[in-house]
């Protein structure tokens, strides 16, 4: 018979092996973020990746040297962009695979974060309970979810990945963990410039089991030297400049302090409410004084200050709440490196520091009768958590879907201005609805005067809509907003005023694209046509042959050149030509081919 012991020892052992579990709750993971695998690529930076590098979809050495060297939509992320390219190379731009890649990450992220909570908390089963509430949180779902966002899964993963050497570092002072530790750091800064918080929460790792022992602190000194030099890489970027110039320009410096304060109170409130989820949050509009909620930003800062003085005696508590802001500071706008204020995204990594918190308001509980009711609620929240979670992903499956949710939730300010171009371009080019595309672009131009990218489509579109003028004076108003003269936009303006028989005007702006682009083949064919309409035979027959020069196949500078050398009667050289369009396999000559006989 066994004894009372035996018997209180085997009634205490947990129903659920803690493996299956928590292999469950990588399955649910995957089930959340099923609604989003298929996704397409996105007009929000997925297909500018590949659209404006070419050199991502030709993975070489030389292309490798650039993606080492290169900033691509504002950052520097060498090691997400190698990613793209090896995604480019097996499956071109299918975007499962990436989708695919993006949640490996999350899942081993996930391996991470349960390692990391169960090394701090001492507590398996509660470590696996916040865990789950971490995978499964709709916050995340833009850094899994979105593409371009794969720099936030794989810097995180590095991120936590140097943290837990670092800790076996500390624990067994063998040189291989700092080493593992350093080469986890690097990776993360060749990930997301996100990296420059690491040193700084090896700092607080330090102070939690390290005290006042400063000889230890050294240990930490050459990961601040490449979150220097990488930080400062990182910044280089012209474009990042501009967007600082740009919005200190909108808002006092207390104002910056303040919307930095409500972001905190943003991301506070979102882990326990995941309301009003966006892929972009923007700055507010505070023509008539700050909106009335960016003043909850003190309720965060008054919140955090009491909480960390009634818990400033538990390292546990004020090691969290340091990871916390540590990691989200360098996100939140004091520095304005972006022209939007939040991003869902940001917290992915940031919200391990509040849960390490949460777990020392939890953990007492467990030592009472009211511990099942902890496993019950991290349960229900983490139930509840995927469901909306696999509903937010479908926001995520294509470019109207998400510009939709973003125009939804954020205010008529410049910056949108982006998402009503992008809905009136998918209405324009994919619907073909020219009254609405006109009506955003129009709405993207009132936000936003200078946007030149919103007046350029809107006049492709006056001009298929047969509004000549329109169109001409959107475009010029183009060539005085932007910093240099597009020689494109000029050959553009010429064909509308042929178009509307200014054929001195149209001549004078086909001369300006040349001079511009020497080697710009259009707009030598399209010299050409005006010179011909004039009867200026020879010039006209320059300017198609430089066209011919440029784009030896070009059909219709070889067809146009050919009916000017029919004018001319020169037989022989018109039918070179026309037979020339003809093996290019246009049949636009055949007329001239029977009549002239050419063979």
């Amino acid at each position: 018979m066994a004894s009372k012991k035996q018997k209180s020892s085997v009634s205490s052992k947990p129903f659920f092996n803690i493996k299956w579990v928590f292999a469950a709750i990588l399955v649910v993971t995957v089930w959340s973020y099923s609604s989003g695998i298929k996704g397409q690529m996105l007009e929000f930076d997925d297909v500018q990746y590949f659209r404006d590098f070419p050199e991502i979809t030709n993975l070489s050495w030389a292309s490798l040297r650039l993606y080492f060297t290169k900033h691509y939509v504002l950052m520097y992320h060498p090691l997400p962009i190698l990613s793209f390219a090896i995604n480019h190379y097996f499956s071109e731009l299918n975007p499962v695979p990436y989708h695919i890649v993006n949640l490996l990450f999350h899942l081993l992220n996930v391996m991470l974060v349960f390692k990391l909570l169960k090394h701090f908390i001492k507590h398996s089963w509660l470590a696996l309970g916040l865990a789950a509430a971490w995978a499964l949180h709709p916050m995340n779902t833009e850094a899994v979810t979105w593409i371009s966002a794969r720099s936030s899964v794989m810097y995180t993963f590095f991120f936590l990945g140097s943290m837990w050497f670092y800790l076996k570092f500390q624990e067994r002072r063998e040189l291989k963990f700092l080493l593992l530790s350093f080469l986890a750091a690097l990776l993360s800064h060749l990930s997301k410039v996100n990296a420059v918080a690491l040193p700084v929460v090896l700092v607080a790792l330090e102070w939690f089991y390290s005290g006042k022992q400063l000889k230890k602190y050294a240990y930490t000194i050459p990961f601040f030297a490449i979150a220097v030099f990488f930080g400062l890489y990182a910044l280089s970027d012209s474009g990042t400049t501009d967007n600082i110039l740009t919005t200190v320009n909108r808002f006092e410096t207390w104002e910056f302090g303040l919307m930095s304060a409500y972001s905190l109170w943003f991301y506070l409130s979102r882990l326990f409410v995941p309301s009003g989820l966006s892929a972009i949050h923007t700055y507010p509009d505070n023509a008539d004084g700050m909106p009335a909620e960016i003043w909850l930003g003190f309720l965060a800062l008054a919140l955090l200050i009491v909480l960390v003085w009634k818990f400033r005696q538990n390292k546990l508590f004020l090691l969290g709440i340091g990871i916390f802001l540590i990691v989200v500071g360098p996100t939140l706008q004091l520095f304005p490196t972006r022209l939007f204020l939040m991003a869902d995204r940001y917290v992915y990594l940031p919200y391990l520091g509040l849960l390490l918190a949460i777990s020392v308001l939890l953990k007492p509980i467990l030592e009472t009768k009211r511990k099942d009711s902890i496993f019950t609620g991290l349960v229900l929240f983490s139930a509840v958590m995927a469901i909306i979670t696999f509903q937010r992903n479908k926001v995520w499956t294509s470019t109207i879907d998400l510009v939709d949710d973003i125009i939804a939730k954020n205010p008529e300010v410049p910056y949108m201005a982006r998402a009503y171009g992008m809905k009136a371009n998918y209405l324009h080019y994919k619907k073909g609805q020219s009254v609405e595309a006109e009506k955003y672009y129009t709405k993207a131009i009132a936000v936003k005067p200078s946007d030149w990218e919103s007046l350029y489509n809107r006049a492709m579109l006056y001009k298929q809509t047969k509004r000549a003028q329109n169109a001409i004076e959107d475009l010029t108003k183009c060539l005085e907003l932007i910093n240099r003269d597009h020689y494109f936009i000029y050959n553009e303006i010429g064909a509308l005023e042929f178009s509307i028989n200014r054929q001195l005007k149209a001549q004078h702006s086909f001369e300006k694209s040349i001079e511009l682009n020497a080697e710009y083949a259009d707009a030598w064919n399209n010299l050409g046509t005006v010179l011909a309409t004039s009867s200026n035979w020879q010039k006209a027959l320059n300017a198609f042959s430089k066209a011919i020069e440029i784009k030896p196949d070009y059909v219709d500078a070889l067809k146009h050149r050919g009916l000017v050398y029919q004018q001319l009667g020169q037989s022989d050289q018109a039918c070179t030509d026309f037979l020339a369009v003809k093996r290019l396999g246009s049949n636009v000559v055949n007329k001239q081919i029977q009549d002239l006989g050419c063979n």
